[in-house]
């Protein structure tokens, strides 16, 4: 975009991002209800988007973040991670996106959550069900010691 351009932009109270990755135009599109439109000749009314409620650019650290906020019907949102380093800000992507794989799974199967210890809780459950119904006496307690350590494991985990 040319300076020029940016100037008339900018006198009408419009803002225009350039320069920006694939990801961010993507979010933007979601976030405002918009349409990514590469030739000006192909633009038409409904394709503007005019669901974002407040734009503005805020400088973090040695970098500037555009947030677009206020938003009527949004489908996106954004987690902005600030930590001490590169390799924690990685643990802690990774962690995240952990997280909002298992909360993606609970929302569309709510009778299924894998991961975080569920299998040493099950087998825990079943082996102590089992020393209940099956086994008598003093042969119980082995069992019963190996289904409580089982319980040990997810609490390690938390």
């Amino acid at each position: 975009m040319s300076d020029l351009a940016q100037h008339y932009l900018v006198k009408e109270n419009i803002m225009a991002l350039h320069c920006m990755h694939k990801t961010d135009n993507n979010c933007i599109v979601h976030a405002a209800s918009a349409k990514i439109v590469t030739l000006v000749d192909e633009l038409k009314e409904q394709d503007v988007g005019t669901g974002c409620g407040l734009f503005s650019v805020e400088r973090i650290g040695d970098k500037c973040f555009s947030f677009l906020t206020e938003c009527k019907d949004p489908k996106t949102c954004t987690i902005l991670l600030c930590g001490p380093g590169k390799g924690m800000l990685n643990k802690i992507d990774h962690n995240l996106q952990d997280a909002m794989c298992i909360a993606c799974n609970v929302l569309f199967n709510p009778y299924l959550c894998s991961g975080s210890g569920t299998m040493e809780i099950a087998l825990s459950v079943q082996l102590a069900q089992h020393v209940k119904s099956d086994i008598l006496g003093i042969e119980q307690w082995p069992y019963a010691g190996v289904a409580k350590a089982l319980e040990v494991i997810p609490h390690m985990l938390i």
